[in-house]
């Protein structure tokens, strides 16, 4: 993980996602786009990587008080 955020790279791998098209419910009309709800699946392993980087960046700014004592960083 490190070596992607000193390296600011992302692997190919974590990019890519799938979606699946799935209809709302109750429309009128579904020869319109707008009636289609589109669920985006994220590769696992890049919400893996996503989370220790938030988590990396969140103890930075506390360390670094860069966020205000009344203020939290969620992680």
């Amino acid at each position: 993980m490190k070596a992607t955020v000193q390296i600011n790279n992302t692997p190919t791998t974590l990019e890519g996602s799938k979606g699946v098209v799935i209809l709302k419910p109750a429309r009128l009309d579904y020869g319109v786009a707008k009636v289609y709800q589109v669920i985006m699946l994220l590769n696992c392993l890049g919400k893996v990587v996503e989370k220790v980087a938030v988590k990396i960046i969140a103890e930075g700014c506390e360390q670094r008080r860069l966020v205000h004592d009344r203020q939290c960083v969620c992680d």
